[in-house]
């Protein structure tokens, strides 16, 4: 890759890791001054929620990103006026989306709370909590939604910046109404709804820009397009909820095997693995509009160029995630303020947790490269056998070997992966060339009618 190319990767990637941390900012900030506030009981509390909220996040990543790949894809073939009806016509399809989730999730979210396992005090605690932040799924859903469609018209500082002032907001306000004011989870879902409330207000404020408006005939659902958004976004969908998927699984399996006490363990590794996992994916889908671009030009050699430096950049976030959370893993502990018998529980089950970092940066690299020039089925193959591999794993894993076997199932889970997902990319190699080869002809051809 030559060195204008890079940096023109390193422009995208860097605010897009930035703002994907900062999305999953609020629950770990919430967390840590619940957990001070309360203790353990509060820590597992908001962690065993966070799914939840997660499932809304999950879903507008993945209706923003479907939609974002048909934008970059058309840019690439030089429609500008298909990039611009892709990208509004994704922001109608997340605001009926938005009331949908509303009246799925606000019913029965107490229930849910209690199949993934939280019980007690832990339970009283995380329905407070989830109580007032599913009143902000609508926010949620449309900010996450509209962050990838932002980064994608080329303002990635903007989609940047928004997220760090939603981010900044929630710790503000978690700490004048948790530790100032004292209103414990309560408190810690008001600041998280107000947040996504202000980060919600700075999305919409970006397409009401006068550059940035698109005619109304452009936000009206067009079937085709609405089938071709939810497959492309399918993949980052069930791959942004995945560490979410694993948190579920090992909470059931660290409850059965430790309680409250193992599941406030488990909080501290979910809170800082998931920050590694965060960083991995902000860097896969901040390189997915260069990818989906070049892809929809015909670009095959910059396309690899580009792929293979994706993959070394994801494991080495991996890499060096692992050494920091393993060698600061006493630091982590006395942060979040977990009890003496919660935190040897944490310094036996990251030892193993962080073995799997390396290989869930390889696994999700690859994903999200399909996923980025419309190979779906191969990018769901993967998530599939993921999210088979975590619930079965964890079962197994934690009968046979307790505690010890729930804190392996995450590495043993991606060193599956990454033998599927080396395989298929060498399968699939040979057919993205030749798609390669079509959309080149399709934009050479877009050119000359523009000529015309």
């Amino acid at each position: 890759m030559d060195w204008k190319l890079m940096r023109t990767y390193l422009r995208y990637i860097a605010p897009s890791t930035l703002a994907f941390v900062l999305a999953g900012v609020y629950a770990v900030v919430d967390g840590l001054f619940v957990g001070h506030a309360i203790g353990d009981a509060g820590l597992a509390a908001i962690n065993l929620a966070y799914p939840l909220q997660a499932l809304v996040l999950s879903a507008g990543t993945g209706i923003g990103l479907g939609g974002a790949v048909i934008s970059s894809i058309r840019l690439g073939e030089a429609d500008v006026n298909g990039s611009r009806q892709a990208t509004a016509h994704t922001l109608a399809l997340l605001a009926l989306c938005a009331p949908v989730m509303m009246a799925v999730l606000l019913p029965s979210f107490d229930t849910l709370l209690y199949f993934m396992g939280a019980r007690d005090a832990v339970l009283e605690n995380a329905i407070t909590y989830m109580g007032i932040v599913m009143w902000g799924i609508p926010f949620q859903l449309l900010s996450t939604g509209s962050i990838p469609l932002i980064r994608n018209r080329g303002h990635v500082l903007y989609a940047m910046m928004a997220s760090i002032v939603g981010g900044l907001a929630n710790v503000a306000g978690d700490g004048i109404l948790v530790l100032i004011l004292g209103w414990g989870p309560f408190g810690a879902g008001l600041a998280t709804a107000m947040s996504q409330f202000l980060n919600f207000s700075l999305c919409m404020l970006f397409f009401l820009r006068k550059s940035q408006r698109m005619p109304l005939h452009m936000f009206k659902p067009v079937p085709r397009m609405v089938a071709r958004t939810l497959s492309n976004g399918f993949a980052p969908f069930v791959l942004t909820l995945a560490p979410e998927v694993t948190t579920v699984a090992l909470n059931i399996a660290t409850g059965a095997h430790g309680g409250g006490t193992a599941q406030a363990a488990l909080a501290i590794i979910s809170y800082t693995g998931v920050s590694i996992q965060w960083m991995i994916q902000g860097v896969n889908d901040g390189s997915q509009p260069l990818i989906s671009r070049y892809f929809g030009a015909g670009d095959l050699r910059t396309l690899r160029a580009l792929r293979h430096t994706n993959f070394a950049f994801a494991v080495g976030v991996g890499l060096i995630g692992a050494l920091v959370l393993f060698g600061f893993n006493s630091q982590f502990a006395w942060i979040f303020g977990v009890s003496e018998e919660a935190a040897g529980m944490y310094f036996r089950g990251i030892a193993l947790f962080v073995l799997g970092l390396p290989l869930y940066g390889l696994s999700h690299a690859i994903t999200s490269n399909f996923y980025a020039v419309e190979s779906s089925k191969a990018a769901s193959a993967i998530i599939a056998a993921e999210t088979a591999c975590i619930i079965v794993l964890s079962f197994a894993f934690s009968s046979a070997f307790g505690l010890d076997g729930a804190w392996a199932t995450p590495p043993a889970t991606q060193l599956l992966l990454c033998v599927l997902a080396l395989g298929l990319l060498a399968a699939q190699s040979g057919k993205i060339a030749r798609r390669c080869a079509a959309q080149a002809e399709k934009r050479r051809a877009n050119l000359q009618a523009g000529q015309q």
